[in-house]
C-alpha cells in the first residue's frame, strides 16, 4: 500500500516498517509502524486548511501525551 508520509516522520520510524490500516476518522486515517522495534500509530491528517480541525487535533495529542505519560 503507497503512503504518503512526511520525511520528518519517516525518519522516526523504523526503516523496515510497512504501512496498515488502522481505521479513519474526521482528521484523517491511522495506520500502524514501528519504531525502534515497536508498534506505533501514525496519523495522516487531512484538511489542515481548517483552523478549527487543526486546534482540535493539537488538543487530541496533548491529551494523548498526557495519558501515556501518566500510565
Amino acid at each position: 500500500m503507497m503512503v504518503r508520509i512526511s520525511h520528518l516522520v519517516t525518519e522516526k520510524l523504523d526503516e523496515d516498517s510497512s504501512y496498515k490500516l488502522l481505521g479513519e476518522g474526521s482528521f484523517g486515517q491511522v495506520y500502524k509502524a514501528k519504531r525502534k522495534g515497536q508498534p506505533v500509530a501514525v496519523k495522516i491528517l487531512k484538511n489542515l486548511d481548517n483552523p478549527r480541525k487543526v486546534q482540535a487535533f493539537e488538543r487530541e495529542v496533548q491529551t494523548l501525551r498526557y495519558v501515556v505519560l501518566f500510565n
